[in-house]
Parts: C-alpha cells; structure tokens; sequence
C-alpha cells in the first residue's frame, strides 16, 4: 500500500514529523510516521506516545531497545526489526546481543545487567501473552513492569499496523 510521501502530509504534522525524526538522528520521516499522518489526529498522537516511551522509559536506552526487539521479533514484525536493530546498536547493545534477542531465545542474550534481564523477561511474556514472570516483576517494580508492558503492548500495535499496510523495512533510516 502506498503511504503518503512526506511532501502529501498536513503541514503542522509534517513539521512534527520532521522534528520527531530528526531527533531520533533519522535521515528521513519514516513510512509508518507519514502513514499516520494520513489519519486525522493519529499522527500527533502516535508521536506523542513514542516520545512519552524514549523519555519515560525508567530502565535506559538499552533495556527499552531490548524490549523492542523481542517483541518486535515475537511479532515477525521486519519493518520494526529493521529500524530497531540500528536503534539498538546506537544505544550500546552489541552485534552478538541483537542477534540473541531477536533469535529463538531471547533470554540468553550474552552480557545484560541484571534489569536488562528482567525486562527481557517481561517481555518475553507480555509479548507471547503469558502471565509475567512474578520474579521479573519483583525485580524492576510494579511500575517498572507496567512500563515494560507499555512498551510492548505499544510495538505489538504498530506491528499490526505495519503488517496490515505492508509496509517495507527500512534499513537506512539512521545517519
């Protein structure tokens, strides 16, 4: 499915957009971002959550690209894959580690910190619908774990998004 190309959006959102990207280094609004924007109010609002995300998150950079990448993975999602795999590498995960957290056990990912762990734990669950691990939880929180499920609950969305437009991944986002 066609998307909007960034010139077609509202022009307030197109200036959002445009700044949202260029805070996370992207070298160009991504497809999902103009997608939203064909949709009313969507656009504002999916930004803004994906702001509240990166800021609010309480566990780092790391834990939150690890987060994303499970679920992501969980999902089959390879538009999400491709942006958070660079996303990843940015925030300091290493080579070895995206692989294990995108491959089939996500819970032997070399070299995590110990809340690294349990939010890979979490998500692990919450994005195969399984109850949360009582020992994750313990670990980071119950505000901690809501957070984690935010996150996840939050990529699951845009997976489905992304999958019922089709939309292709794109590798070269990041500067």
């Amino acid at each position: 499915m066609r998307v909007p190309d960034t010139e077609e959006l509202d022009a307030s959102y197109r200036q959002a957009a445009e700044a949202h990207a260029a805070r996370q280094g992207y070298r160009r609004v991504p497809a999902l971002f103009r997608a939203f924007g064909a949709v009313g109010g969507l656009g504002p609002a999916m930004l803004e959550v994906s702001g509240v995300h990166r800021r609010m998150f309480p566990f780092g950079d790391r834990a939150r690209e690890a987060v994303i990448l499970v679920t992501a993975a969980a999902a089959e999602c390879e538009y999400e894959l491709a942006i958070h795999r660079q996303e990843s590498r940015r925030a300091g995960l290493s080579a070895a580690q995206v692989a294990a957290l995108t491959g089939p056990d996500p819970l032997a990912t070399p070299a995590l910190s110990a809340t690294e762990h349990a939010c890979v734990r979490l998500a692990c669950d919450a994005a195969t619908g399984r109850h949360l691990n009582a020992g994750a939880v313990a670990a980071l929180g119950e505000r901690g774990a809501i957070a984690v499920a935010a996150v996840v609950g939050h990529y699951r969305g845009l997976a489905s998004f992304v999958a019922a437009l089709d939309l292709v991944p794109e590798t070269d986002l990041l500067e």
